[in-house]
């Protein structure tokens, strides 16, 4: 249960966690508990500079099949140290995904995340938001057309990314198109992280990464 981490792991104390998971009507839900030790000393802040802080994240999520899929995750991190707006993290995610039946069906997926840190706990005085969409259409049996497209309300930026994968016998190929801010600002997560964005049908780390890395 890892997330969006501004600050370096101790890496000399070991992290630990668990979680729990039930059936729910049409549904499955979990809760989940992390623990890790935080080390400041790279922020180069002499005022918030410390080797040890306790670190405690709580996450949830949820997941129905109503027709349309839906879900929500979300996590609170909380520092035991006074780091100002780096002592609370609280991240939500809400989704939902169809599969419309005409042509060779188009899939629909859309997500609302946001993210807030704060130095009080829920206090949501600053928070970022991003929507993100994407579509997927198999045009045969060995292409497939997928676009996506961010958009980032603290920024007022749109991001659009265009895939076409075509499979041959011992070799996939790709054609990508992508138009994206010249100043990119587009939040960028731990590779470790796994909130839920795009995970049902395509990874967001592989659509992340020509909008973030490529100029």
């Amino acid at each position: 249960m890892r997330g969006w981490e501004q600050i370096q792991t101790n890496k000399k104390i070991p992290e630990f966690g668990g979680r729990f998971q039930a059936p729910l009507p049409k549904g499955e839900g979990g809760i989940a508990y992390h623990y890790r030790t935080a080390n400041t000393l790279n922020l180069g802040i002499d005022s918030l500079a410390f080797e040890k802080i306790p670190e405690n994240r709580i996450g949830f999520d949820g997941k129905w099949d109503l027709g349309i899929g839906l879900w929500v995750e979300g996590s609170w991190t909380h520092k035991s140290a006074k780091l100002g707006t780096l002592t609370n993290q609280t991240i939500l995610n809400l989704g939902a995904d169809y599969t419309f039946g005409f042509g060779n069906g188009l899939s629909v997926i859309t997500e609302q995340l946001l993210i807030a840190y704060d130095k009080k706990a829920f206090a949501f005085s600053n928070p970022n938001t991003l929507s993100a969409l994407t579509l997927a259409y198999p045009i045969g049996l060995f292409d497939n057309l997928s676009a996506v497209l961010y958009y980032d309300y603290t920024n007022k930026h749109l991001y659009n990314f265009i895939n076409w994968q075509k499979q041959f016998n011992n070799l996939t190929f790709y054609l990508i198109a992508y138009w994206n801010p010249k100043q990119k600002q587009l939040f960028q997560q731990d590779a470790s992280n796994n909130l839920r964005l795009f995970r049902k049908r395509h990874s967001i780390d592989a659509y992340l990464q020509p909008l973030i890395s490529y100029e």
